[in-house]
């Protein structure tokens, strides 16, 4: 059934990201993940861009999604306002060089906005498993497994309760089938795990505590039916039922991560703009 096929490709998915994520000599395999998920995404966001008869130059917007990547990896994403500064006078010298001005607002904000939707949070979260507390400890495995159990928790019983006892439509215009009560229970599972791992994982209950803990779960929660939301938007403005069909019950790998797309982002800036200030 499709509950079932959706259910093993979240199982694989989420496998996936545990694995490279406690076992310290596979930490490489985040990057590897962050890479090949991110452009398998920004493949199938290109796709949708190119149905509103729209050009995707894929060659660039890889290239800078792979320098954002990189510089998470090496700098921690603190020269993520330069590479995009510079894929905008990078599109832009290529267009007027061509004399080609035809859609010219159009597709370069749609490039940079794809670039910057899929490169920035794969990059927060090769940034993120860099990551060491104040003692100098490794915290990055912590952020990225409270982030992942959070999000697809969240995630899937938003899915589950909407779909099983979901009466009232949340946001019918973009997406007919979700419903309040599912986005409801993102929020209380969320925060539910978010408690749980505070509890279990002394490094999680250390460097958040338990009120910036159960608040950034309660974020996370809140970000990840936004998230669904936006990448429905992208798929209406396109007139397409999926980003894609080649994952049984999810569509495409959009469909997999669009939660993550926007936890990820509230995470990283959650690190940095409060917990990290002296």
């Amino acid at each position: 059934t499709m509950i079932l096929q959706r259910a093993l490709w979240a199982a694989l998915m989420l496998g996936l990201f545990l694995v490279s994520v406690l076992f310290e000599r596979l930490h490489w395999l985040v990057t590897v993940l962050a890479i090949v998920f991110g452009a398998l995404c920004l493949v199938e966001i290109g796709k949708l861009i190119r149905a509103r008869s729209l050009r995707f130059p894929y060659p660039l917007c890889f290239v800078f999604a792979l320098l954002l990547v990189a510089d998470g990896q090496v700098a921690g994403l603190s020269d993520g306002l330069h590479i995009l500064t510079g894929f905008v006078v990078v599109a832009l010298t290529y267009r007027v060089l061509r004399s080609d001005y035809k859609n010219l607002a159009a597709e370069v904000g749609a490039n940079l906005l794809a670039t910057a939707y899929i490169g920035l949070p794969m990059a927060m979260a090769v940034a993120m498993m860099q990551m060491v507390d104040e003692a100098g400890s490794p915290i990055g495995k912590y952020h990225l497994l409270f982030q992942v159990l959070v999000v697809f928790t969240g995630d899937s019983a938003a899915y589950f309760v909407g779909r099983s006892w979901g009466k009232r439509p949340f946001f019918p215009r973009l997406s007919p089938m979700k419903k309040a009560e599912g986005a409801a229970a993102s929020v209380i599972v969320s925060v539910a795990v978010a408690l749980v791992l505070i509890i279990v994982f002394g490094p999680i209950r250390q460097f958040y505590g338990v009120g910036h803990g159960l608040l950034l779960g309660l974020l996370l929660g809140a970000a990840a039916p936004l998230g669904d939301l936006a990448e429905s938007a992208f798929k209406r403005d396109a007139g397409q039922k999926d980003s894609a069909s080649y994952l049984k019950g999810h569509g495409g790998f959009l469909d997999v991560f669009d939660a993550v797309l926007f936890g990820l982002p509230v995470q990283f800036c959650y690190i940095q703009l409060v917990l990290a200030q002296p």
